[in-house]
């Protein structure tokens, strides 16, 4: 494997952190707080989890999840807190209603406009995928004003629909925005665990699989 910067990966080409694979999507991408950061998507999905009782990603419990459990999975990995960059997700439903307005976390998900710009480069997945934009919103002028819980998926194809948000056959796929100095290693030889230990803050290499996220999220369900 080559160790390099994330800012000198071109775009599509993937790349080991923290004991999971990434795929580079854009460069320079500003997060609402003067930083600017690169912008990657997990190369495969995690195990499905509905998205919440609401289409709501400020009080969704794959929020809570992928900001909690999955971000410290990665720091107990070897990822350096400050190479995780707060990232500004807009919360716009399908006609362009801000209700939800926009929200700051370390994990995301891609947007249905974001998805529109970077599908070309993002690998297709045996499960289908959520992204974080609303069908509609309670006070919008969607057909599916009146019921808040629709959602855009991306489908096994690439295609796009959208779904209810109770919907547990749906994964979330995590995108993170990071630092550009941060070290990462590309190619497919090895492990990454030099550039884990290139970044400073590596601690052990405690992990939480799939599976207990997906449980911790039921948990957050009931």
């Amino acid at each position: 494997m080559t160790s390099t910067t994330i800012d000198k990966i071109p775009a599509g080409e993937s790349f080991r952190l923290a004991g999971h694979e990434y795929v580079f999507l854009d460069y320079g991408i500003a997060n609402g707080t003067g930083e600017t950061g690169c912008l990657c998507i997990e190369s495969s999905t995690l195990e499905h989890m509905a998205f919440g009782r609401y289409n709501d990603w400020r009080i969704s419990p794959i929020r809570g999840c992928l900001n909690e459990d999955y971000a410290q999975m990665l720091i107990s990995n070897g990822l350096d807190p400050d190479a995780l960059l707060e990232q500004q997700i807009d919360l716009k439903e399908t006609n362009g209603g801000r209700e939800y307005g926009y929200d700051s976390c370390k994990v995301g998900l891609l947007t249905l406009e974001q998805y529109g710009k970077y599908n070309e480069l993002i690998p297709m997945d045996i499960r289908p995928w959520w992204l974080v934009t609303p069908w509609g919103t309670p006070n919008s002028r969607s057909s599916y004003s009146f019921n808040p819980n629709g959602v855009w998926r991306v489908t096994k194809s690439g295609g796009l629909a959208h779904s209810s948000s109770n919907d547990w056959g749906i994964s979330p796929r995590p995108t993170l925005l990071l630092a550009p100095s941060l070290v990462v290693f590309t190619g497919t030889d090895g492990d990454d665990c030099d550039a884990e230990n290139a970044n400073e803050g590596a601690k052990g290499l405690a992990t939480y699989t799939t599976k207990e996220l997906a449980d911790e999220l039921a948990r957050r369900l009931e």
